[in-house]
């Protein structure tokens, strides 16, 4: 889900951390919905 860029900058992975897991729990959420339809 993340890109390699933001593993090797640990600095800016950790501000973007919490806005990330938000994303990739909606994102979660929109795919798990999605497989219920199809």
């Amino acid at each position: 889900m993340l890109r390699c860029g933001m593993a090797k900058e640990p600095e800016t992975f950790v501000k973007l951390t919490t806005l990330q897991v938000q994303q990739i729990s909606e994102i979660y959420c929109d795919l798990s919905h999605s497989k219920n339809v199809f």
